[in-house]
């Protein structure tokens, strides 16, 4: 069975990771970012497009909110 990359936009890493191995993919690298528009610890945005069919056990990666940033 391949991979199919869930949607993970709003998403905890926790949640990222388990919706990922429902889907036989796994979580790739994480990044942290800034952001204004999304939650403190949620995900901003994945480097493989929901939908995509990948290779079994395909990594994907996700950029985490830190909040916005302090002035």
């Amino acid at each position: 069975m391949k991979c199919k990359v869930p949607n993970l936009r709003g998403k905890t890493i926790g949640q990222s990771r388990t919706a990922l191995q429902a889907k036989k993919c796994r979580l790739g690298a994480i990044t942290r970012a800034f952001s204004r528009t999304v939650a403190k610890g949620r995900v901003i945005s994945q480097t493989k497009p929901a939908g995509a069919t990948l290779p079994r056990n395909a990594r994907v990666g996700i950029k985490v909110s830190k909040g916005a940033r302090k002035t």
